[in-house]
């Protein structure tokens, strides 16, 4: 609060959520972090698919500023869509991932994705990251995964692989990994 004295009355900061999502081309990137030039990066998630941009970032602001915030992104990238939402910082915090898994096939099809999620998420795995990782001769994707029991979901997902024309396997994160 202000202070004797003080005509200054400090606002507490509030963790946002921001995201634009658009055709991809350069410049994107330096105008939404220009639109945000007055708050705190947390982190930042970019991905390109097929042309198609999706940029988030948590940020810190003061309280109430996501009105402001969300105007000065449209006027950054008016021809993308805007979102910016208020986020808990334990949400923030919590989304690190404890394993990899990995998706090995040569045709992987969205049944097979759509089966190996379903399993992750009745063992109560989250999914954090999807990246390809390879795409000649096979296809690899890398699954960044929070799950409370990496021995469990390792054994559910290979069971349920043998319906399945991929292969997979859990390691966990740690610096051996990088």
């Amino acid at each position: 609060g202000a202070t004797a004295g003080s005509s200054v009355l400090h606002v507490p900061d509030t963790t946002f959520h921001a995201t634009v999502v658009g055709v991809d081309r350069p410049g994107v990137t330096a105008r939404m972090f220009g639109a945000l030039e007055q708050t705190t990066v947390l982190d930042v998630e970019q991905v390109v698919v097929a042309g198609q941009l999706v940029l988030g970032a948590v940020v810190l602001a003061p309280e109430g500023s996501e009105g402001g915030l969300a105007a000065s992104m449209r006027t950054a990238v008016p021809d993308f869509e805007v979102s910016i939402r208020q986020v808990h910082a334990a949400d923030v915090s919590g989304m690190l991932s404890n394993c990899t898994v990995t998706i090995v096939g040569r045709q992987i099809t969205g049944a097979d994705i759509g089966a190996l999620a379903a399993t992750m998420a009745e063992g109560g795995a989250n999914i954090v990251r999807i990246d390809r990782v390879a795409d000649y001769p096979v296809t690899v994707l890398a699954l960044e995964v929070l799950a409370p029991d990496a021995a469990a979901l390792r054994r559910d997902l290979v069971a349920r692989c043998h319906d399945l024309d991929v292969d997979v396997s859990v390691q966990p994160r740690g610096l051996a990994r990088r």
